[in-house]
């Protein structure tokens, strides 16, 4: 039998706020352009994403389309979008059946 201690719901948001407590200064993310991203500012860019999306509206359970390739911005997107309570549509152009 699971105790309550031990059952806790998996949540991309639980990861990040870990992640921010235990190893804010190493590195979350190196975007394309070699430029590394601390776990600390990483969650200060998704806590602006969240705040600047509900400041625009977005209410729990809207869905926020993204279209972007794979950046720090993409990344912040996994998270701060939940963080307002939305579910997040990645988009990517790349990603589309060929043409033809």
């Amino acid at each position: 039998m699971i105790g309550e201690a031990n059952n806790v719901p998996l949540s991309p948001l639980a990861f990040l706020a870990r992640a921010r407590r235990v190893h804010p200064g190493k590195a979350g993310v190196v975007d394309t352009d070699g430029t590394e991203v601390s776990y600390a500012e990483l969650g200060r860019d998704c806590d602006a994403m969240a705040g600047a999306l509900r400041a625009d509206g977005v209410q729990p359970g809207d869905r926020v389309a993204m279209l972007d390739v794979n950046t720090r911005w993409l990344l912040a997107a996994h998270f701060g979008v939940p963080g307002a309570g939305a579910a997040l549509v990645a988009l990517n152009s790349r990603r589309g059946p060929a043409a033809g």
